[in-house]
C-alpha cells in the first residue's frame, strides 16, 4: 500500500487564523512542526537520515515521508524555502567538504532513481513504463551516483534528465551504496534501475542559491 505524507508549514497570518490553528500561537505552531518532523524522521533508520538537521533553517518548509514498497519509492525529504543566504552558504561550505559527488540540474546525464516516474503515475500509483532501455544499461552510469527524481518538489519541473527540479540546483551526494541494507522493507529488484543498482540507498542535499532553497534527502529502493 502506498503511504505518502507531505506536511507543510507556512508561517503567515493566513495560517495563524485558519480554522485548524485558530487557538494556537506561533510558538505552539513552531513546536508542533518540529515535533512532527522529528517523529517522522525517527521512523527511518538513523544511518539514512543522520545528515538531516535537528531544527529548521527557515520559517517556510515542508517534509515528505514516502513508504511505497510496491513502487520502491521509500524515503524522507525536508524542503526549506526562503533560507537566509548567509545560512545557506555556511551549510553549502560544510557539505562540500563531505560530499562524495556534486552534480547540477543542468547536467545532461544524471543517474536518477525511478527516473521513469511522471506526474500521472506518481499521482495515481500506476507502475511506469520503461521509455528508453539505455537508462537500465549498467554501462550508462559508470562513475555516477544515484540521486532522487524530486517529483515531490512543490513545483516539479519536467526536464530531459528526469530530475524534476528547476535549473540552478547543486546536488551533493553524501553517501550512496548498492544492495538491500534495510531489511524492514520487503524489496524486490527495481526494474527501473540498471544491473548493480537494483537495490540501494542514497542520501544527500540539494541547494539553490537562486531559489534560496535547501532539500535534504534519504532514499531507499
Amino acid at each position: 500500500m502506498k503511504l505518502k505524507l507531505i506536511y507543510f508549514v507556512f508561517l503567515s497570518a493566513t495560517l495563524f487564523f485558519g480554522c485548524n490553528y485558530i487557538h494556537k500561537t506561533p510558538s505552539n505552531l513552531e513546536s508542533e512542526s518540529l515535533k512532527n518532523y522529528l517523529n517522522y524522521k525517527q521512523a527511518f533508520d538513523s544511518s539514512l537520515v543522520k545528515h538531516f538537521p535537528k531544527g529548521f533553517s527557515s520559517e517556510i518548509r515542508s517534509f515528505s515521508s514516502l513508504k511505497d514498497v510496491t513502487k520502491q519509492n521509500i524515503g524522507f525529504y525536508l524542503y526549506e524555502y526562503d533560507v537566509n543566504l548567509s545560512v545557506l552558504k555556511k551549510i553549502r561550505a560544510k557539505i562540500e567538504k563531505n560530499a562524495i559527488a556534486n552534480y547540477r540540474t543542468s547536467d545532461t546525464l544524471l543517474f536518477v532513481i525511478n527516473r521513469f516516474e511522471n506526474l500521472q503515475t506518481d499521482d495515481n500509483g500506476n507502475i511506469p513504463k520503461i521509455r528508453d532501455s539505455i537508462y537500465i544499461d549498467s554501462t550508462t552510469f559508470i562513475g555516477l551516483y544515484p540521486i532522487p527524481n524530486f517529483i515531490e518538489y512543490e513545483k516539479p519541473t519536467e526536464s530531459k534528465n528526469s530530475i524534476w527540479l528547476p535549473q540552478g540546483f547543486d546536488l551533493y551526494v553524501l553517501e550512496a551504496k548498492s544492495g538491500n541494507y534495510f531489511k524492514e522493507y520487503d524489496l524486490k529488484k527495481n526494474f527501473q534501475m540498471p544491473k548493480g543498482w537494483k537495490n540501494g540507498f542514497s542520501r544527500g542535499i540539494a541547494i539553490s542559491e537562486k531559489d534560496k532553497t535547501i532539500i535534504y534527502w534519504g532514499v531507499v529502493w
